[in-house]
């Protein structure tokens, strides 16, 4: 089950970039909208949601796809500060699929890993071909799409941990990924200062020119 948040995203069924994704994020963070259990089966070309883990390192639930590949992470900053943390899976497939048609990327801020959020998009040109004893995730048997929770599946525990953020702890939130953002910004200055200063380099294109030159490039 997936503790989704209550907001709807326009579907998009092309590359989400970076800072798109952190814009929404970010945004999502300080919304009110709540969070509820769901199950999430198979969802189609384009389709957009965020959700919330437990923990930072919080196991991902099941999304009703077969997959063949893991999720391989990178991480991207962007130009404001903010880094943006995706993982991707390229090679997912439905029961009686033959070659992998569906991929998704899953995006989170490095200063609220918590929050996250998984966009499917379809393969344009499916080459990988399925082999299901290989797979590292069935593909789940069809069921109603986005069917509620029922009230007594989550137990009390559960309930305590996911409860939704207050507006302090919002608050807070946000000011550690600002500050997160304002240390990432300082970093790349000095990155781009350390890149401006000349270096040395070895020339000898032709007999009789070799020697030492500064290179500022």
């Amino acid at each position: 089950m997936f503790r989704k948040k209550s907001v709807n995203l326009p579907n998009t069924k092309v590359f989400l970039p970076p800072a798109k994704a952190a814009d929404i994020l970010f945004r999502a963070a300080q919304h009110p909208s709540p969070f509820e259990f769901v199950l999430v089966d198979k969802p189609q070309d384009g389709t957009l949601f965020i959700f919330q883990t437990q923990t930072a390192g919080g196991q991902i639930p099941d999304d009703g796809y077969g997959w063949m590949d893991d999720e391989i992470p990178h991480k991207h900053m962007l130009e404001n500060g903010m880094e943006v943390e995706m993982f991707a899976r390229k090679q997912g497939f439905v029961q009686g699929d033959q070659l992998c048609t569906i991929q998704r990327c899953r995006y989170r801020l490095t200063g609220n890993p918590e929050l996250n959020m998984l966009h499917y998009t379809k393969i344009p040109n499916p080459m990988t071909p399925v082999n299901q004893s290989l797979a590292k995730t069935k593909p789940r048997q069809q069921v109603s799409i986005n069917q509620p929770v029922p009230p007594n599946y989550a137990n009390p525990i559960m309930q305590m941990r996911m409860q939704p953020m207050t507006q302090q702890q919002q608050q807070l939130r946000m000011q550690q990924i600002q500050q997160m953002q304002q240390e990432n910004l300082r970093k790349k200055q000095k990155l781009a200062q350390a890149k401006q200063v000349p270096q040395v380099r070895i020339i000898d294109e032709e007999p009789g020119f070799g020697g030492i030159a500064v290179d500022s490039r």
